[in-house]
């Protein structure tokens, strides 16, 4: 047990590490970002940013949902179910990114934001639900090792493309640099594990998901309105470019979260 116990340690310090380090790898990107971008620029980003990182509420709690079923079901050693919980709940990720999507094009459209951000921001929201699946399920599955490898390889494509294409093509470049890094990284999943990625649509199951999931999102919705409000606040009464100012303050505080 004590062997047990000590490779487990060791499996989650390792993803510890990777994590800490995709976070510093982010919060040198975006000094460079703002450096090169300005406050105009990087306050449009800062209203956009929450769009990508909350787009997956529109699963209502699917991935939540998961993330508890999945360990009971591999406890209760019934691989069987976790498969079919894994796959369901992809079929209505998928789906619901694709949601997501067609929703957010007319309210961008609605204030005249560039078409080509909004097709670009299309494709980064698309990715960003596909990952934090793929995350998921290592996580579920305790698959620390081979998720901190992952994010090693992650934080290497963010680091030197977003890099390059944000010095090349301003904030398309950041939005579109982060897109093609996490289609890499979703591309890495795939080489290491195709089976990962089966989908299919089982009705039953995904209305239990939902069933289970919606209050958690619920919470999760409540959590992240009192955690974006403020900036969009700044920004209908001050500008963008107070935005952008502020979402330097927010930038640094985020920053100070890294360590314990």
């Amino acid at each position: 047990m004590r062997l047990i116990s000590k490779y487990i340690d060791i499996k989650i310090s390792a993803y510890l590490i990777s994590s800490i380090t995709l976070q510093m790898v982010t919060f040198l990107l975006m000094l460079v970002t703002m450096k090169v971008l300005g406050p105009d620029q990087y306050g449009i980003w800062v209203l956009l940013s929450p769009l990508v990182t909350y787009s997956s509420l529109l699963s209502l709690g699917v991935p939540n949902a998961m993330n508890r079923s999945i360990p009971i079901a591999i406890g209760d050693m019934d691989e069987a179910k976790a498969i079919e919980i894994q796959k369901s709940g992809l079929f209505f990720i998928l789906i619901s990114a694709l949601v997501s999507i067609f929703v957010f094009i007319p309210i961008l459209q609605n204030f005249n934001i560039n078409s080509n951000i909004i097709w670009t921001l299309s494709g980064l929201i698309f990715f960003e639900n596909i990952h934090q699946y793929l995350v998921l399920m290592y996580r579920s599955r305790q698959k620390f090792n081979l998720l901190s490898r992952i994010i090693y390889f992650q934080s290497f494509f963010l680091f030197f493309i977003v890099g390059f294409l944000v010095w090349t093509y301003g904030l398309i470049g950041y939005i579109g640099g982060m897109a093609v890094a996490l289609s890499l990284t979703v591309l890495v999943f795939f080489i290491y594990d195709k089976a990962i990625f089966r989908f299919h649509a089982n009705l039953c199951a995904v209305k239990g998901l939902i069933k289970e999931g919606i209050p958690l999102s619920l919470i999760v919705m409540l959590a992240a309105i009192s955690t974006i409000v403020d900036r969009y606040v700044v920004g209908y009464y001050f500008g963008v470019e107070a935005a952008g100012f502020y979402g330097v303050r927010v930038l640094f505080f985020s920053a100070m979260m890294i360590l314990p």
